[in-house]
Order: C-alpha cells, then structure tokens, then sequence
C-alpha cells in the first residue's frame, strides 16, 4: 500500500495485472488497423502494463510508468521472464522481445519510503533493436512550446481489464477521452475524463496519452497512465476495473505524468538527443496519417458487452488515488 499525506490521507492501490489472463479498457473499441498505433507497446512482465516506443535501433526505448517495473529484481533471473511484445493490435500475433533493463525516475520512491506519482515514469531497454515498419514506429514527446487547448480530444489505449469480472478481449483497445487539465512547464500531472461507463483499468498502467498536432496530425505522447482518481475496487483481492465513487456521473478521472516534463532527464538517461525525442519520425507518403476521431469511431466494439452493476456500499470519507 502506498500513501501520500497532507491535511487529508490518500490511500493508494496498485492498478497493474500480474503476469497471466490481462485485459483491457472498459467500454473501449477494438483496433483493426495494426498502423494506429505503431508505437504500443504491450509489457507482459514483471506485469501487464502499456508502454510506448521513443526509439527503435541502435536501442530500442520504451516509456511507461515506474510502478510497472520498479519492485522487480534487476539483473533478470535466469531464465530472464521479463518481455515486451508489440507489432499488431491482435496480442497472439505480436513480436516478443526480451527486456533487460529498465531505469525508474529517481524521484518516483521518496526518502521514506513513499512514492511519488507525479514521477511514476521509467524507461525500459528492450534486448535487441527493432525494426521499423508501417506497424512498427516510435512517438515523439509533445513539446511544452506547443498549443494545447483544454477540452481538446486525446486518445488513449490498452490491454487492462474490460470491466469488472470480464474475459480479456483478443485485440488491443482504445478510446477517446477529453483532457481536462494540463499545465506545461509543471509537475503538475495531466488529467483527462473519458466517456461516461468508460473507464481504463487494471493493466492499462504506463499506456500513452496520445494527442495529435492540429497542423500535421501527427501522434505525440502527451501523457503516461499513472492513476485514476475518485475510484474504489470493489473486489481489492481480485482488482480488474474501479468503480466510481460519485456513482451519479459514472465518469472517472484519470491522472497520466506530463512527460514533456521530462525530456531533459530522458535524453539524459537513453543518451538519445532532446531533438530526435520531440521530432516525429519521417512516415513513408504511403502511410496515410490516420483520421483518429473515424477511426475510434468505425471500430467495431469489444468482443464482450459490459455488464450495468448496481453496488451499495457504505465508506469512510476520504479520497482514494488509485494506480492504474
């Protein structure tokens, strides 16, 4: 358990799926194009987590948050059980690769002991480079300097649990959400609403908030899932989705770390300039820049219909931060 104190207490409960049966966003949409998204990546142990390439070769890098790999030994065992898999949106068609490092925010586990979520980032080194292809690419850091309007759409995707007590569908999920705070320049961490009976759960955890240049479209991660506010597990021995406490609006809040923020200490640590990290790659003309909004939009929906529950609880008032 991990708490943070101020005047109030804030009870924190770990969000990501171990290792075995993971699942994905509540009421998302299935991805049929596997170019989407060509720089998720899947983070299948030491738990199930999302991620996002910044680089491909002569390294590959992956970004996602320090709780996805922070309490696991390091060197890896042997056998090494740590891997990444990535390349198309259906998960048994996925490259697998070995992870053989990974370098977490020193700021992320306070002196006492405590974590701090407004550094919950890592970065993860992947055995052997990668390839890049029209399914295979990395995402460049948004920058502070450029315009963002709250309110503005972004996009967000996973594999964590689809609802609670749900089966894991078979393909990658994602959703629309709207950003409803980001302060560049700050620490401060960026929060988003997705749509009401939406919601990103367990395992969706160091997934990238994606936001697209008004002027080129091209994808910039924004954000790193980091947490859901205001939510509860039903179930915390078998955590899958949080409910909402405020069960009259059904919509959660979802905090991600401002990762501009960040690009200093990330150059630092890849040895990858700031410039290369805030560039998007140059795209082949034959890849179109997709439309985001038709493309969520045409999905089909996910392979299993959530459930509406109805629970009574009654509970202490206090506010609870959960990890995702």
């Amino acid at each position: 358990m991990y708490i943070i104190s101020t005047i109030m207490k804030f009870t924190i409960i770990t969000l990501v799926a171990w290792l075995g049966p993971a699942y994905a966003i509540q009421n998302g949409t299935a991805v049929k194009d596997s170019t989407l998204y060509p720089y998720f990546v899947t983070i299948g142990n030491p738990h199930v987590c999302g991620g996002a390439f910044l680089s491909l070769e002569p390294e590959a890098w992956v970004l996602t948050a320090a709780h996805c790999v922070y309490d696991a030994p390091l060197p890896p065992p042997s056998p090494n059980p740590y891997f990444a898999s990535f390349g198309d949106v259906s998960r048994p068609d996925q490259h697998i690769e070995a992870i053989t490092d990974w370098i977490v925010h020193p700021g992320y586990v306070t002196s006492s002991g405590d974590t701090d979520m407004r550094y919950d980032l890592a970065l993860v080194k992947l055995k052997r480079p990668v390839k890049e292809s029209s399914t295979v690419s990395r995402v460049a850091i948004y920058q502070d300097t450029m315009a963002l309007n709250v309110n503005t759409t972004a996009s967000v995707m996973g594999v964590g649990y689809t609802g609670f007590g749900l089966p894991q569908p078979s393909q990658l999920l994602h959703m629309l959400v709207q950003v409803t705070k980001y302060t560049p320049g700050s620490l401060e961490m960026t929060e988003t609403n997705p749509p009401v009976n939406s919601a990103v759960c367990h395992g969706d955890s160091g997934g990238p908030l994606i936001e697209r240049s008004p002027w080129s479209g091209r994808p910039y991660v924004l954000g790193i899932l980091s947490r859901i506010f205001n939510a509860y597990d039903p179930d915390p021995g078998n955590a899958t989705c949080p409910f909402n406490f405020d069960t009259s609006t059904n919509v959660t809040t979802d905090g991600y770390v401002n990762v501009a923020y960040f690009t200093s200490w990330i150059a630092d640590m890849t040895g990858l300039s700031e410039q290369f990290l805030t560039t998007p790659p140059t795209a082949d003309v034959s890849w179109p820049i997709p439309n985001l909004q038709k493309a969520v939009l045409s999905t089909a929906n996910r392979d299993v219909p959530v459930p509406f529950h109805i629970i009574t609880c009654i509970f202490i008032f206090s506010l609870f931060y959960h990890m995702v």
